[in-house]
């Protein structure tokens, strides 16, 4: 429940439509994310989310295939995986859920 909550904060963010608290507890979430990731898969993540939701110009999966030279299924499971670490960072940022 909890990740689909992410999931649908972040479709928000990328559509324009979330509140400014949820843009800037998503934004505050993800500075974590970034300070936080410890290996080269979760910054693979991060970056991936990132491209894929919060850029100004937010990019498609086929865009973020070619970027980082990886097919289209391995782009959502990068994205699942943000979405599942960012959840955790999330939770832990309210004090736990």
């Amino acid at each position: 429940a909890a990740q689909q909550r992410v999931r649908e904060t972040l479709k928000r963010v990328k559509e324009g439509n979330a509140t400014p608290e949820e843009r800037e507890e998503l934004m505050q979430a993800m500075e974590r994310y970034k300070a936080t990731a410890v290996n080269e898969k979760q910054e693979v993540a991060y970056n991936i989310l990132f491209s894929f939701y919060l850029a100004d110009h937010p990019l498609k999966a086929a865009q973020i295939s070619d970027k980082y030279r990886i097919n289209k299924r391995t782009v959502y499971k990068y994205i699942t995986r943000g979405v599942e670490d960012l959840t955790e960072i999330m939770c832990d940022l309210k004090g736990g859920e």
